[in-house]
């Protein structure tokens, strides 16, 4: 491994220790207590927003040089994804399991086979990630591997998300907060599913050319952050 590989490492775990770390953080001011599951609600919107920050480099570096050198993190943020997430489903299923190992995959199966499959996913991308299996796939062939199963793993991972934490999501939108420290502040998930939004739009821009996309991603960006500005104005 050299220098350079080393030093990406070192960068793509900064930001995933500041984002899961930042989230875990909220959701402790949120909550007023530390209880273990923040932890691991921590890593699991980690693993997403890694996701989509490593869906959103390849756009923001067609469409502005300014981030051009980020093409560079794809890889080990997206490796980083993995294993938050990976860590997230051990604890969830073995650690802090109420009904056992198997209990979500039996109450709710939609919401447990989405997650795992995004899982399975990620992993498969992190066998492949290896140069000599890159070697033996060819370049070719690997880079759609790639291309397909980060944008499939990122969706089942939303999905997941968006199916569990919808009633919750629900519930705090509609005034009934629970009994939180700080009932005002919106649910952490509720934010990663704000971002997850602005991702699948400047992606979804780039089919309509870049002189769209380069014109409407400003558009995305300023609606989700009024979005996020009325989040907590609620």
């Amino acid at each position: 491994m050299t220098k350079e590989t080393l030093r990406q490492y070192l960068v793509a775990i900064i930001i995933t220790a500041l984002i899961s770390g930042g989230i875990s953080y909220y959701l402790f001011i949120r909550n007023g207590a530390f209880i273990p599951s923040i932890a691991n609600k921590g890593l699991a919107n980690a693993s997403l927003v890694l996701l989509g920050i490593v869906l959103l480099i390849g756009p923001l570096s067609r469409l502005y040089n300014r981030f051009d050198s980020w093409v560079n993190y794809r890889k080990e943020l997206g490796i980083l994804a993995f294993v938050t997430g990976a860590v997230h489903v051990y604890l969830s299923m073995f650690v802090l399991a109420r009904r056992g190992p198997f209990g979500l995959y039996q109450s709710r199966p939609l919401v447990a086979y989405s997650g795992l499959l995004g899982l399975v996913i990620m992993a498969y991308l992190f066998i492949i990630s290896f140069e000599k299996i890159k070697q033996k796939i060819g370049t070719v062939k690997w880079w759609k591997m790639q291309y397909w199963g980060a944008r499939i793993a990122a969706l089942a991972v939303l999905f997941h998300m968006t199916v569990f934490k919808y009633p919750e999501w629900g519930k705090w939108l509609a005034g009934d907060a629970g009994k939180l420290a700080l009932p005002n502040l919106p649910p952490a998930s509720l934010l990663v599913a704000l971002f997850s939004a602005f991702v699948l739009l400047v992606r979804t821009s780039e089919l309509f050319g870049a002189k769209a996309a380069k014109f409407l991603t400003p558009v995305w960006l300023g609606a989700a952050i009024i979005t996020f500005v009325l989040l907590f104005n609620l």
